[in-house]
């Protein structure tokens, strides 16, 4: 599978974070050779026996199982439930676990949903998180084959409604053509359920490469 343009990160550039997360064990999530490109002593943090698919030398590893928590820095990580499934082979399906991540620095809460399709789960969250800061969804992939695994970008706004998020951030378009939908589909769908719905939240879209600060989107 080829990327539609090349990353706009090199992980050499990224001598100052100390740990990663990865969401599951499919192949366009978890690259191994790319993480062990990252700088020694980087932490990693994984699902359940998600550790047997890598050959991780560049720092330890944290195995989670879902609402388990742990820290890394001054940040309290959690690991959280998706409506998704895991597979590496032939003949490993869902011997892995998969899910979302909710990073937490006592101030502001950071929701990211690795791949999922919608489910009650997002209610279940926010009555155990009382709402989130800012949520990273994805939108692409959501055809009739995959959307119960995959949000559509209208189901991206329902979950982000239940979590009861004030700002919206998507991902995962412009980077792999794994659906059926056209390479630009996803941001003006997103784009329209926002119209339709108007969530009571913001929406920022961010240009391939670009960064933002979280805090500042909060103010």
């Amino acid at each position: 599978m080829a990327r539609l343009g090349p990353a706009p990160v090199n992980t050499k550039d990224l001598k100052f974070i100390d740990g990663a997360v990865i969401s599951h064990n499919h192949y366009d999530h978890l690259s191994i050779d790319t993480l062990n490109t990252l700088a020694q002593g980087t932490e990693l943090l994984l699902p359940l026996s998600v550790s047997d698919n890598v050959d991780y030398t560049q720092g330890p590893i944290t195995e989670m199982d879902w609402y388990t928590q742990t820290t890394i820095g001054q940040t309290n990580v959690h690991f959280l439930p998706a409506h998704h499934f895991s597979r590496r082979g032939l003949n490993d399906w869902n011997e892995t676990l998969w899910g979302a991540w909710l990073f937490d620095d006592g101030e502001h809460t950071i929701f990211f949903a690795g791949d999922t399709g919608y489910s009650p789960i997002y209610k279940d969250m926010n009555a155990k998180f009382n709402g989130f800061d800012v949520c990273l969804m994805p939108i692409i992939a959501y055809d009739y084959t995959y959307r119960s695994i995959h949000f559509a970008p209208e189901d991206a706004v329902k979950a982000a409604q239940d979590l009861a998020c004030k700002v919206f951030i998507p991902w995962g378009y412009g980077t792999w053509l794994l659906g059926y939908e056209h390479v630009n589909e996803p941001l003006r769908r997103l784009q329209k359920a926002f119209d339709d719905i108007k969530p009571d939240m913001a929406l920022k879209i961010l240009k391939i490469g670009e960064s933002v600060r979280y805090s500042e989107l909060l103010n």
